[in-house]
């Protein structure tokens, strides 16, 4: 144990040592000791094995993005205007709300062990109202349903979110970024079938390429401020863009790459 603290501040120190004159690095991996106890208040369960949170495991907190009222009512018309001039990015945009798990937990994030939810990308300046990795995004249930938050801002903070996995997609495998190009068809339920279809031929081509890019992922501040950017064009502008200046802004902000 005297080995593991002392490890344990060593590491704490280098951080310290290595963050000192920058404010770039905004990206951290939530690093806790398991233990074997409950968290107090109804909170995170961060021993082994199934994890849970208020007596329910987490996997009971999913939340089906599309079947939402914020994404319905605010989100998806965004959607499919942007879809009239670029649908290459609508579909992304699709492709990260119905296909990444989506769960909404009634805790602070910070109490989610690190077993559970892996590295982790918070904007912080949303008050860690989510975060997410490369398969999930975790809301904070709380502050989302707080009487404070209206429902264009949940709808907001759901828009900042599928951005921010867009963004996310340049770590992606080509799995992945295959099942991205076709998403726009799970959007209505008579293309169902013709989706599944486009899926599995995703899944014959690039099956054996479904590995994650390896190494460190950075996000900078520049890129956290140009998810904000994007978020606040397409939500004042309700989704109405140019796709010649739209590819000019990915292609300069280094976002994303067709």
């Amino acid at each position: 144990m005297n080995t593991l603290k002392t490890l344990f501040i060593f590491l704490i120190l280098s951080s310290l040592i290595a963050c000192q004159g920058t404010e770039k690095e905004t990206i951290r991996e939530v690093i806790r000791e398991q233990g074997n106890q409950n968290e107090a208040q109804g909170g995170a369960d961060t021993g082994g094995g199934g994890n849970g949170v208020n007596g329910k495991p987490l996997e009971a907190y999913a939340v089906n993005m599309k079947s939402t009222g914020s994404f319905k009512q605010l989100v998806l018309p965004i959607i499919l205007k942007v879809q009239e001039a670029h649908p290459r990015f609508a579909s992304d945009m699709v492709h990260i709300a119905i296909n990444r798990k989506w769960y909404f937990v009634p805790v602070d994030l910070n109490k989610l062990p690190a077993h559970a939810i892996g590295v982790s990308f918070g904007d912080k300046d949303l008050q860690q109202m989510a975060l997410q990795n490369l398969s999930a995004v975790w809301v904070d249930s709380k502050l989302f349903n707080a009487k404070e938050m209206s429902e264009e801002n949940r709808a907001q903070l759901v828009l900042h979110e599928i951005l921010m996995g867009i963004r996310l997609m340049a770590y992606k495998n080509s799995l992945d970024n295959c099942y991205s190009e076709v998403a726009y068809l799970g959007i209505k339920e008579e293309d169902a079938g013709k989706h599944r279809q486009q899926r599995d031929k995703c899944a014959q081509t690039y099956g054996l390429s479904n590995r994650d890019r390896s190494g460190g992922i950075k996000l900078s501040k520049e890129d956290y401020d140009a998810i904000r950017d994007l978020g606040s064009e397409l939500w004042s502008n309700q989704g109405q863009v140019s796709k010649v200046q739209l590819d000019a802004w990915l292609n300069a902000n280094d976002f994303r790459k067709y």
